[in-house]
């Protein structure tokens, strides 16, 4: 898997202390699909540059969090397929 971006369809909002994804669309109901992020996905989400490839990305996650370097891989696999199915990274 190559290195992904964050994309312009959610903005990232942290709202008394929960990070949130929020769809970016023309129908208000749209809004109802808003995602609350854990930390780690917000950790993850917020270091999709396009430049990151994914086991740079589980290197961090491990190291900020302090986790075993086979758990942060399967995390990130885990995160990256949730946001590209979202269409909030590409």
């Amino acid at each position: 898997m190559a290195a992904m971006r964050r994309t312009d369809g959610y903005v990232h909002r942290n709202i008394a202390g929960e990070a949130l994804l929020i769809p970016i669309r023309a129908q208000a109901a749209d809004l109802q699909a808003a995602y609350l992020l854990s930390e780690t996905a917000e950790f993850v989400y917020l270091n999709l540059d396009g430049r990151r490839e994914p086991p740079e990305l589980a290197s961090l996650l491990a190291e900020a969090f302090e986790v075993a370097p086979a758990r942060a891989e399967e995390d990130v696999r885990g995160l990256l397929g949730l946001f590209r199915e979202i269409g909030a990274a590409a």
